[in-house]
């Protein structure tokens, strides 16, 4: 079958490069970075990470801002080698020479030409094949910069970027960097994300938060001869295509505001959705940061996307996250919580061994949107007796929620009970021997009458009612559970003391579990493995820091870029640049 196919100038251009060989090219780290043009700062200061640590203060003084920040567009790739490149205003290519431009060629306005790597080094041919630049150096860069037009801009394969556009071989792989200034830079960051048309406030406060990251990760990909990179490793970033005028305002009214901790700058970490309370760093990375603490997220929606969210796994899909390191998966549980109610160890079982996963690993192995989750199951296999409790997987035991005015109902249930299905096709309630099966502080629940129960711990456990959040400290003597058509379960035991319930602040979270945040293990009412694991979530994104949805919603109920910004970090204070003598003339 014959098919015509027109191939143009240019790709026949990109497909020389593609046939050549490529060779990995091993360079000094010092010669590289001896290479790279140096950031001009006011005052001579240059701004240094104290270590690789995304979450180490910065020693400088914020009042530092980069002249130019380098964006790494592609890097790290051996498939790809060559890219096009053009302007609407016509450029200039050359390369700086101990910090001034030396102009090697100069290309029309619309004229594409082709910047690629090979075995020998670097070149630039015209559309048609022929060469424009034979450039046979593999450490220096080449820099295509716009002549003419308000926006210098150059477009670099499908997209358009403000600044330079400059290219490389490094380490053996073809690089493409932005060059450009910050606060252009912030113009391509701040829409993707956020959004291109956020509530006013919350795209301010989008501006600062994006401001911070940068400078506090300027030189995080240094080894790649660019300070961040172009995706959600570092902050996602599209260039002049992406622009939108509601949040290239954003940028302009906060322009060189940042946000400060004890007068350094603080490593401002945001993301999509918290479902309902932010979270501790030291719960999600390494160290706790004063300023990274978990709070109320009040003004975040329910209705938004991934407010709430669902996750059906295998044991099989679950083998397969896992490697197949511990054989067939038997059973899974989440055995420690934070305060906030997010799980920071997962426990997950199997033929031949476990493994204990911490903090956001316990998101990462599961591939699920948040550690704000709990696991629930459907279905058995009977491949154990019942009644033989040993060899049955563990439930999560803790259900999370947020401290509301809305009364939370919980079904008292039996382990034999809940197994049994009524006249109506469910679990019923009924009274429960608690001495049979648990010590006397704990009781199984179920928060719907299709779900499995689990076990609560009463003593430290907060509960939600129409008149706020109350936390038992103590054991209790007895506890009546209402259940649903006025049915009622009571427990009685035996304690020293009697109970003791305090109120707790009308912002704290309400946990179902044990205050010191070790989540109790349930088990399930009868033989055999789970046939699905069904995991139910809150939020999107690892929780620390600035929520983005409930900085919307805080903008929507009429706060201030400032006001959020101090919500979501706390402690921080706002740095505002003097203007500078040129400006203010």
């Amino acid at each position: 079958m014959n098919i015509n196919c027109k191939v143009t100038d240019e790709e026949k251009v990109i497909m020389r490069f593609r046939s050549r060989p490529i060779f990995a090219i091993a360079l000094l780290t010092a010669i590289i970075l001896s290479m790279m043009p140096m950031r001009g700062v006011s005052g001579g200061a240059v701004l240094e990470a104290a270590s690789n640590d995304a979450l180490t203060l910065l020693a400088a003084s914020a009042e530092y801002m980069p002249d130019k920040v380098r964006v790494g567009l592609i890097f790290n790739n051996p498939l790809v080698n060559s890219i096009s490149l053009s302007s609407a205003g016509g450029m200039e290519i050359g390369s700086y020479i101990e910090g001034t431009f030396r102009q090697l060629s100069l290309v029309q306005a619309e004229e594409t030409v082709i910047a690629g790597s090979d075995a020998a080094g670097l070149s630039i041919l015209r559309s048609d094949g022929t060469t424009l630049i034979p450039y046979t150096d593999t450490i220096m860069p080449i820099v295509f910069r716009s002549i003419t037009g308000t926006e210098q801009v150059v477009k670099a394969g499908a997209s358009r970027y403000r600044g330079e556009i400059e290219i490389r071989k490094l380490m053996g792989n073809f690089t493409v960097v932005n060059i450009i200034d910050p606060e252009k830079y912030l113009y391509g960051v701040v829409p993707m994300e956020i959004g291109s048309a956020p509530p006013a406030e919350a795209g301010k406060a989008q501006a600062v938060a994006a401001r911070n990251f940068l400078v506090a990760n300027l030189g995080k990909h240094s080894l790649y001869g660019f300070d961040v990179c172009s995706s959600d490793d570092c902050q996602g970033y599209k260039g002049y295509d992406r622009e939108y005028p509601a949040t290239n305002l954003a940028v302009e009214q906060t322009a060189g505001v940042l946000a400060l901790y004890g007068g350094k700058i603080a490593m401002t970490t945001y993301f999509s959705t918290s479902g309902g309370h932010t979270e501790n760093s030291e719960n999600v990375w390494f160290e706790a940061v004063p300023y990274l603490r978990g709070v109320p997220d009040t003004y975040e929606p329910e209705t938004v996307r991934y407010a709430s969210w669902t996750v059906t796994l295998t044991p099989d899909d679950i083998k397969v996250r896992t490697k197949g390191a511990i054989g067939d998966i038997t059973g899974m549980k989440a055995t420690k919580l934070s305060e906030c109610g997010r799980v920071i160890e997962l426990l997950i079982t199997g033929t031949q061994g476990s493994l204990t996963y911490s903090k956001e690993a316990c998101r990462n192995i599961l591939g699920v949107r948040s550690q704000y989750y709990t696991i629930g199951y459907e279905g058995t296999s009977d491949n154990s007796q019942p009644g033989d409790i040993s060899s049955q997987p563990s439930q999560t035991v803790t259900e999370t929620a947020t401290a509301t005015t809305t009364a939370t109902a919980l079904t008292a249930a039996t382990t034999a009970g809940a197994g049994s299905e009524s006249d109506e096709g469910a679990p019923g309630p009924t009274a429960i021997n608690v001495s049979a099966y648990l010590p006397m502080t704990q009781i199984y629940a179920i928060s719907d009458p299709m779900s499995y129960p689990v076990s609560i711990s009463l003593q430290d456990s907060c509960i939600i009612s129409s008149g706020g959040v109350v936390r038992v400290t103590s054991y209790p003597e007895s506890l009546h559970v209402a259940g649903a058509e006025g049915l009622t379960a009571y427990i009685s035991g035996y304690s020293e003391g009697e109970t003791v319930i305090t109120e707790e602040p009308a912002d704290s979270s309400a946990i179902a579990g044990t205050g010191d945040g070790e989540a109790d293990s349930g088990t399930l009412p009868s033989g055999g493995t789970p046939l699905y694991y069904v995991i139910n979530g809150r939020g999107y994104g690892h929780g620390v820091g600035m929520s983005q949805e409930g900085a919307m919603g805080m903008a929507r109920a009429g706060f201030s870029y400032d006001a959020i910004l101090k919500h979501y970090y706390t402690g921080i204070e706002l740095y505002t640049p003097m203007p500078s003598a040129a400006n203010q003339q």
